[in-house]
């Protein structure tokens, strides 16, 4: 059987991050891989790729899409299943994929999570994050016993800066000007799902289950 590369695909806060964790506790063999990771991997290792990047996550510059290009498709070459976060980024990213993507030799799935941005902004701007053990919590939908605190622990609850309305609206613009045309390109190449991201966590788990099963 063709080993998996698993996309996951859409805009932040929309769920991509605990649904790629249920995925890897259920399937075995399964490697999360982001682009954050393969970063530090090269730059720590010292691997030729890993020296001409380091420049540039040093000065703060982003680095540039032939060095993401290479050291990602490095990794996706090694025989194993993968769950790709944070990639492609853009355009330019998802055509290199394309092309080679027959060299993978690999059955590549799209996830696309499909949400309003407004059900994004309210989700993750009542979203609390315990300051001890890290639980979250939501106001409206998960919320703890006591205001504020954590039932686990009993430790003061906080928002991350992350959840805040206007770094979430940032974030949602790059994507829509960055990341949304990349999946015309996604399209046309991979087994591509839309997942409503508007359903409850489980619902999008036994969606997921299903289509990774066909």
């Amino acid at each position: 059987m063709k080993k998996k590369i698993i996309i996951m695909m859409g805009p932040p806060g929309s769920g991509k991050g605990t649904q790629s964790k249920k995925i890897l506790m259920h399937l075995k063999n399964m490697f999360h891989l982001s682009t954050g990771d393969i970063l530090r991997e090269n730059i720590k290792n010292n691997t030729k790729l890993g020296e001409k990047a380091k420049d540039f996550v040093h000065e703060g510059k982003l680095v540039p899409d032939d060095l993401i290009n290479d050291m990602i498709l490095t990794k996706l070459k090694e025989d194993t299943n993968f769950i790709l976060d944070g990639y492609p980024r853009n355009a330019s990213q998802a055509t290199l994929l394309k092309k080679e993507a027959s060299s993978l030799n690999k059955k590549i799935i799209t996830l696309n999570f499909d949400i309003p941005s407004f059900q994004i902004i309210k989700r993750n701007t009542n979203r609390l994050i315990c300051s001890k053990c890290h639980i979250s919590y939501n106001k409206i939908s998960k919320k703890p016993k006591k205001d504020n605190i954590c039932d686990n622990c009993h430790s003061p609850l906080y928002q991350r800066n992350d959840d805040k309305k206007e770094t979430i609206e940032k974030r949602l613009e790059i994507y829509e000007t960055q990341t949304i045309p990349s999946l015309p390109i996604l399209l046309s190449f991979t087994s591509f799902y839309d997942i409503d991201a508007s359903l409850s966590s489980d619902k999008i788990f036994k969606t997921i289950l299903d289509l990774l099963n066909e």
